[in-house]
């Protein structure tokens, strides 16, 4: 109360709200960009429609963290920015101060970097696993295929010299 801030016993107009921006996440894997897109457009929609009150960006953030890491990186970074206008030109509640609305934007903004980032980071490391996953299976590939090599070479060897044996006795 001594910033201005008035404690809001959560509504189930305001649950429901949640419920909106977070139930999607359950199909994230696979539809990335489609569970995105409805989590940061219902996110804004309800946003604008329940005068301004502050909804979890939970969801959002999960959706947006999934693009990034189930895509490129030129997808992570056109979700982010998306992301980023939601939450710039997102309305605040009437009530908060200038600056408590631009922290809030900020914190906001700031969140979004970091999930996408974390996206990111988790699609490259899961990419930089599998390819050494695959050098050592092929690694192990030509060990055994000149192993194999090896082997024949040593039967030629062995029956040339017993033909040798036999042909001079």
């Amino acid at each position: 109360r001594l910033t201005g801030i008035q404690a809001v016993v959560p509504s189930a107009l305001s649950l429901a709200a949640i419920a909106l921006t977070t139930l999607p996440l359950v199909l994230r894997r696979k539809f990335p960009w489609a569970v995105f897109v409805w989590c940061m457009g219902t996110w804004g929609l309800l946003q604008a429609e329940m005068n301004g009150i502050a909804l979890s960006v939970a969801g959002p953030l999960i959706a947006l963290f999934t693009v990034a890491s189930l895509r490129s990186r030129a997808e992570a970074v056109i979700a982010c920015v998306l992301a980023c206008l939601v939450f710039l030109f997102a309305p605040v509640p009437p009530e908060q101060t200038r600056i408590l609305t631009q922290l809030t934007v900020f914190q906001n903004m700031a969140l979004s970097l970091a999930a996408a980032f974390a996206g990111y980071a988790l699609h490259e490391h899961q990419e930089r696993t599998r390819a050494i996953e695959e050098r050592a299976r092929a690694a192990e590939r030509s060990r055994e295929s000149e192993a194999q090599r090896r082997v024949e070479a040593e039967r030629v060897s062995i029956a040339r010299e017993v033909h040798d044996i036999t042909a001079h006795s």
